[in-house]
């Protein structure tokens, strides 16, 4: 790489990123229009049968958005997954691709890939192919996978038990092997850096906390939104956010109700499952996909967060925070902001019945929601803005880039 030329980065996602609905795909799109003045950014994901138009499509925009090459890749998934493959997860089993892998191996073999960035665990499988060529950096966003009681041990009674602790071992015994092809792990809080932490060397994990768009969330103080109104926003695909919705409206809605019989809960977000589709009732209107979260999150008086699951931090908190509409939320909803405080920038409950009451205290209580929301965006802005996640990835990348090891 000539001196002062932009560094080549080669980002390795499982799907198309762009439109953004997830957590996940928010981030990633952000941190590349950040880096894309930085480096020299190309970007690589499958596209399964009958999504080529909309894949092309997704290409062409993000170029235009500053990436220099986008790579599409016809999904060919296999089942030939070898003795190790059968030992994957079955999450992980279902993007193991020999096409794909040749893809990449083609891009790398032409020699213009300085790093590679792979996100979710799902391209970690390709942490082994990628480090023969290049300095690999994974992104895991979900430590929860390697935790059985916040990911396996599902509140309801299963039959799948069983299969659910052979999973968890795979799961942890999956990460153990790709982690060593990493030379960096990019952890989103501290609390998930602790537990990547048992299955590689801690030298070798650096934190780059989930963040939020200031721009796309500017603040809105009170006056103006609906009384009342709660809402709860997530992507139902994800089983946490599917928990959470179904706790929050047959454990705590009834109890909410009975001290607030005004109030009325929206459930904001894309792929309504079955069972959150069956919680609508004359006070639970199920909204979801919508082009933009922000005006549900405009109009609210609460933010309702009873995510008992997973771990790391909570985008959807940080989008309530920078909002301005106060949050209401478990513990484990939040364990990993420990700047946010409990009664200085949000409510802290821990049990339905305290859940409902300080629901209704909000929707009561002008002065309260109002020194929460002023607080809670001034601290957003200080620890979670997209700026500041760019330049700690940047750090990471950095570092690498110049150390002995790796200069080419």
């Amino acid at each position: 790489m000539p001196d002062g030329a932009r560094p080549r980065v080669l980002w390795v996602v499982p799907r198309m990123m762009w439109p953004a609905v997830s957590g996940g795909e928010i981030r990633v799109l952000s941190l590349m229009r950040r880096l894309a003045g930085r480096y020299r950014l190309s970007l690589m994901f499958p596209a399964a049968a009958g999504q080529e138009t909309r894949a092309e499509a997704t290409a062409l925009y993000l170029e235009r958005q500053g990436l220099e090459k986008v790579h599409v890749v016809r999904r060919s998934p296999s089942r030939d997954l070898g003795a190790f493959g059968r030992l994957k997860p079955r999450t992980i089993q279902d993007f193991h691709d020999p096409a794909f892998a040749a893809a990449l191996r083609a891009v790398l073999d032409e020699g213009k890939t300085d790093l590679v960035q792979l996100e979710f665990a799902e391209m970690g499988q390709y942490a082994r192919l990628a480090h023969r060529y290049a300095p690999t950096v994974l992104t895991e966003h979900d430590a929860g996978f390697l935790t059985w009681n916040r990911h396996y041990q599902r509140p309801e009674p299963s039959r799948y038990a069983g299969e659910a602790g052979i999973e968890w071992l795979r799961r942890n015994l999956y990460e153990f092997e790709l982690f060593r092809h990493c030379d960096r792990v990019i952890a989103l809080s501290p609390a998930d850096a602790a537990i990547f932490g048992r299955l590689t060397d801690p030298d070798k994990i650096r934190v780059v906390p989930t963040g939020v768009n200031l721009e796309n969330f500017p603040f809105r103080p009170l006056e103006g939104r609906e009384p009342g109104s709660v809402v709860f926003v997530g992507f139902y695909g994800h089983y946490p956010n599917e928990d959470a919705a179904v706790f929050l409206c047959r454990d705590i809605w009834p109890r909410l109700r009975e001290l607030a019989p005004e109030a009325r809960l929206r459930l904001v977000g894309s792929s309504p499952t079955p069972r959150v589709h069956g919680l609508a009732d004359e006070s639970v209107e199920v909204v979801g996909t919508v082009p933009d979260v922000h005006p549900s999150l405009a109009r609210a008086r609460v933010f309702a967060a009873p995510v008992r699951l997973g771990r790391g931090i909570k985008g959807k908190i940080l989008e309530a925070f920078a909002s301005g509409v106060p949050v209401v939320a478990l513990p484990q909803s939040c364990e990993a902001m420990p700047d946010a405080r409990d009664g200085e920038h949000l409510l802290i409950a821990r049990t339905p019945e305290e859940f409902a009451r300080k629901c209704a205290e909000l929707l009561r209580e002008e002065a309260l929601s109002t020194r929460l929301a002023l607080a809670a965006r001034e601290l957003v802005e200080k620890s979670w803005g997209h700026d500041r996640q760019a330049d700690l990835l940047d750090e990471a990348y950095r570092e690498l880039l110049s150390s002995p090891n790796f200069l080419r």
